[in-house]
């Protein structure tokens, strides 16, 4: 499987050397370890997954079931219904998809809850972001993704980290907003190319030619994430003269106002200078949430006692507020 990543064997590749009667191999596998046999169809599926054939990628998880039992070592388990949920969601039509992944997910649930699987639970987030997706609930599906990326990520799961962000990336292009999609696969992207999976990127590169920038193929990415359909984020040495020319002029301001709605007005226009915005906003932290303080635009300025929540709001993307949140980069979104 790693060397079908790698671009090492074809994806179609049986992944027995010189063996073509697949089946016959198996059937003798079976009857001295099954759980061999469910590995297999396992790999078969994650490299179908991965590579966009989701259907395929269904197919063969739907292999495993005959052999499937309670013998079954936890590792296996808990791939059977990780890679089951996510090849239905998109491998199977809606009302089939949403009954399996369902199944899935009470089994993966339990073994979390158990304690044996605490470790994972990255994956049941991301399990249960595709089942609010197919349900239509966009905003709880945006926030299962992010925690399922930001826990992946700090169990140190690269691989299904760079995975949870392809699964955003596509959730935000099925709902035609490119240009959040092209933050989630940059990030993918980078995470693949760590992975050291060069024919994943490839097939990234050629799927999403078109939202992906040239420059995100030679991202250098100590985490300054440059970009991606018109995404793109300011040098450190750009970054820096920009802050400091806020910051004397925001000095200036500070001086001579002590007026909380004159300063933060004073305060977003000098922003939005700097960054020829012609909107800027104040987001504030607010329990496990974020508030919108304060809001310019077009020179005026809705500041007196604003607390509107970005849940909901119509005014900026929150999927974009919470990835900035999250890996405290610098995005600038371009027309």
């Amino acid at each position: 499987a790693i060397e079908v990543l790698r671009g090492q064997r074809p994806q179609d590749d049986t992944l027995f050397d010189g063996e073509d009667n697949v089946d016959a191999v198996l059937g003798k596998m079976a009857g001295k370890n099954a759980e061999a046999v469910i590995w297999y169809h396992l790999i078969r599926s994650r490299i179908a997954y991965l590579f966009g054939d989701f259907a395929a990628a269904a197919n063969a998880i739907e292999r495993t079931t005959p052999h499937v039992d309670a013998s079954m070592t936890e590792f296996a388990l808990i791939d059977v219904h990780f890679y089951g949920a996510l090849a239905v969601s998109r491998g199977r039509d809606e009302e089939y998809a949403l009954t399996a992944i369902e199944e899935h997910r009470k089994h993966l649930e339990s073994i979390v809850d158990a304690g044996g699987g605490i470790n994972f639970q990255h994956k049941l987030l991301l399990i249960k972001g595709e089942q609010a997706r197919l349900n239509g609930e966009s905003e709880r599906a945006a926030s299962a993704y992010e925690d399922a990326i930001r826990m992946a990520g700090e169990g140190g799961f690269l691989a299904d980290q760079a995975l949870a962000n392809e699964v955003a990336a596509r959730h935000y292009l099925d709902r035609k907003l490119e240009k959040v999609a092209a933050v989630y696969l940059a990030d993918a992207r980078y995470g693949y190319e760590k992975w050291g999976a060069t024919s994943k990127i490839e097939q990234l590169d050629e799927d999403f030619a078109s939202i992906l920038h040239p420059r995100s193929r030679r991202l250098n990415y100590t985490r300054e994430l440059e970009a991606a359909s018109g995404v793109k984020t300011t040098s450190s040495s750009e970054a820096s003269l920009l802050d400091m020319g806020t910051v004397i002029k925001a000095s200036h301001a500070l001086a001579g106002e002590v007026v909380a709605d004159t300063l933060l007005r004073k305060l977003l226009g000098i922003v939005a200078e700097n960054v020829g915005a012609q909107r800027a906003f104040l987001i504030l932290p607010r329990e496990d949430d974020f508030i919108i303080a304060g809001n310019l635009e077009d020179g005026h300025c809705s500041c007196h006692n604003l607390e509107l929540a970005v849940e909901g709001s119509d005014h900026l993307s929150r999927a974009i507020v919470h990835y900035t949140a999250r890996t405290k980069k610098r995005v600038v979104l371009a027309d």
